[in-house]
């Protein structure tokens, strides 16, 4: 090899200097990893991560998927970071990226249901840096700092300032929608926290998205399974508690909203899928307000 060969070489593997770029982030932590994993089947991992990972490409991958825009996803164990960047391909789809990007995070949960995996994180917009496997950034470090401290329970939290965002970006919003057209969409899919937080209502998000009504009574029931589930497979540590008792609590407002509902000629009562005090006694130590 001739050393005019060498030097060429050395040119073209050289790398651009590192920039962060603009982008949706959010950062998710799988809720009972450690346990699964030790359970042995590397199968149901492998789905689980998958199904985690769903919506987004591997990093390093550039390949629209299908009319969508572009989410790049990093794993870490039992973390997944999710990459929304504002520039490059993502600015040809106007899809407003912070309410495709709930209502994706939503159908993954809704996935992850019937494997009994519930999901906790954060969603900001702001500076970060991916690149060959390689992630930092302010954005990241804020989107993990509010799912680690302020997200608590399981459940997806929104940065506050995504919304004023959302009103001053019309590259975060879609085409034709103004910021007050666009926040009002979004805040049919979230909710309000105790701790004046945002997160996503799932459920509803997920309602929203069924191709047929006929699915909601399984996808209630297998909620509800899940909150009983992990509640009889739990240690019953006070912060264990708390978490199963939040997801209870908001399983039943949900239904309280959603419930009568006449289906296919099936009358619907909240009744028959509320989590009862008789399944989680604990529920009735709360304020009646609350359940």
């Amino acid at each position: 090899m001739s050393n005019k060969t060498k030097i060429s070489s050395n040119a073209d593997t050289a790398q651009a200097p590192a920039r962060y770029r603009r982008a949706v982030v959010t950062f998710l932590d799988i809720l009972g990893f450690a346990n699964l994993v030790k359970s042995g089947e590397a199968n149901k991992v492998a789905q689980v991560l998958s199904a985690v990972r769903k919506y987004a490409i591997p990093e390093g991958h550039d390949e629209l998927i299908g009319d969508e825009p572009t989410v790049c996803s990093v794993a870490f164990s039992d973390s997944i970071v999710r990459v929304r960047f504002l520039d490059g391909d993502n600015l040809l789809y106007p899809t407003g990226h912070v309410l495709s990007e709930i209502n994706h995070l939503s159908l993954i949960q809704g996935e992850l249901i019937s494997e009994n995996i519930i999901l906790r994180g954060a969603v900001t917009i702001g500076e970060i840096y991916l690149n060959q496997g390689m992630i930092f950034g302010p954005a990241m470090v804020t989107a993990y700092e509010l799912e680690s401290k302020l997200a608590i329970y399981p459940r997806i939290v929104i940065d506050p300032s995504v919304l004023n965002e959302v009103r001053k970006d019309a590259t975060l919003r879609r085409e034709g929608y103004s910021g007050d057209d666009e926040i009002k969409d979004i805040r049919k899919l979230v909710d309000r926290g105790d701790n004046g937080l945002w997160y996503i209502n799932y459920l509803t998000s997920i309602c929203m998205q069924l191709d047929t009504p006929e699915k909601l009574p399984n996808l209630i029931h297998a909620h509800k399974h899940l909150i009983i589930s992990r509640y009889s497979d739990g240690g019953h540590t006070k912060g264990y508690l708390d978490k199963i008792l939040w997801l209870a609590v908001y399983h039943n407002k949900f239904i309280s909203k959603l419930l009568p509902l006449e289906l296919d000629g099936l009358r619907l009562r909240a009744s028959d899928f509320e989590v009862k005090t008789t399944e989680i006694p604990e529920l009735a130590r709360l304020p009646r307000a609350a359940h």
